[in-house]
């Protein structure tokens, strides 16, 4: 599997030297699937403003914020709680992120994200909103998720895999009796993306348990197995941190595994 483009790696060195030496609260990667390929150089990190050497605006400004962006760092500096800096590499090129999470209102917003891309600065940032869930029992999930799955064969969506991980989660932890945290992900505007993202952190499940429903999932997208190999292959002892199923442009599925990185600095 090719490695991420220098200009990939170029900005993730910006986003490194901005948190350099300071408390960040651990780094996270992720991998997206979807009929269009494999996009498996997503990282991120996160850490308080209360943290920083200096206010949130000045410790954001090497990273050259579009206007658009800076504007909304404005207006919630005052309110936000935690900020996750983020990059990957997509179709399209180099994505950033940045997050602004806050304190849970009873609205339930959770976080918004700002998304944009450097390198076409005429594209528009996107903005998603994260709002929490209440949470839910393994049942009430699964009605969500479309019904239970117990078996990899039945692997064909992404709601399929993500049923299946609540199904092997609750071979070893009664969910019926716990709270599984559940986000739903809505783009503003007249975008179509949509998602709902399940967090696992705490389960001990691991990747390579759902390496049987990621390649079935692959196969029925058509996509290379030799990437999907390659980067199972690397997971085998990683525990899945949370899955986001959903859709984007064309109403185009997708999965995305993130988790955490050990030993990141």
């Amino acid at each position: 599997m090719p490695g991420p483009a220098s200009r990939t790696l170029a900005w993730l060195e910006r986003v490194r030297a901005e948190v350099a030496g300071l408390p960040v609260t651990g780094w996270e990667a992720s991998c997206r699937l979807s009929p269009r390929g494999m996009e498996p150089y997503r990282i991120g990190t996160g850490l308080s403003p209360s943290a920083l050497p200096l206010p949130l605006m000045d410790w954001l400004r090497p990273l050259a914020l579009p206007e658009a962006v800076a504007a909304r760092v404005r207006r919630s500096a005052a309110f936000i709680n935690h900020v996750y800096l983020a990059v990957e590499e997509g179709p399209v090129g180099v994505v950033l992120k940045l997050y602004l999470e806050f304190p849970v209102p009873q609205s339930g917003l959770l976080m918004v994200g700002l998304k944009w891309l450097p390198e076409h600065p005429e594209v528009p940032v996107r903005v998603t909103r994260y709002t929490r869930r209440a949470g839910h029992t393994r049942t009430q999930v699964l009605a969500h998720l479309g019904g239970a799955v117990d078996d990899a064969a039945q692997v064909f969506t992404p709601r399929a895999l993500a049923a299946w991980a609540v199904e092997l989660v609750n071979q070893r932890l009664d969910l019926d009796r716990q709270m599984l945290p559940w986000i739903e992900v809505r783009e503003d505007g007249q975008s179509q993306r949509e998602a709902d993202d399940l967090n696992f952190y705490g389960t001990g499940l691991p990747i390579a348990a759902l390496a049987p429903g990621l390649e079935r999932l692959g196969a029925a997208w058509g996509l290379a197995t030799g990437p999907l190999q390659e980067w199972l292959a690397v997971m085998q002892a990683v525990a899945v941190g949370h899955l986001s199923v959903g859709v984007r442009e064309g109403r185009e599925a997708f999965l995305t595994v993130y988790h955490p990185v050990a030993g990141r600095t």
